[in-house]
């Protein structure tokens, strides 16, 4: 299955918009784990690297919006690309009967 750059990033955002929000609530855990034990210096680290996790998790939110969007449009227009046009229907046709009488027309040989 060929894959462009979109799909990818599709992909890893996806995983980063799943993952993150575990990883954000093991740290603030940690961190209040640690404040409970006393220990101030590792609860700060703690928050600090939550609030950068949750910055990078709003934009993962964010850049999988955009691409899934990006990704919408290009299949849209690669189906409009691929769509082929239907071909012209002669008027004796349209006044057969029944559709069976008119698909047996127009695949005689003229």
């Amino acid at each position: 299955m060929h894959r462009n750059g979109t799909n990818r990033g599709l992909i890893w955002g996806l995983v980063a918009t799943v993952l993150l929000p575990v990883a954000l609530a093991v740290v603030l855990a940690l961190g209040a784990l640690l404040a409970a034990l006393g220990d101030a210096w590792g609860s700060a680290a703690c928050h600090r690297i939550a609030l950068v996790a949750g910055g990078l998790w709003a934009i993962a939110i964010v850049a999988t919006t955009v691409l899934n969007a990006m990704a919408a449009l290009d299949h849209r227009s690669r189906h409009r690309r691929r769509r082929r046009r239907r071909q012209r229907v002669p008027a004796a046709l349209h006044s057969a009967a029944t559709p069976r009488v008119a698909d047996e027309l127009r695949d005689r040989p003229s």
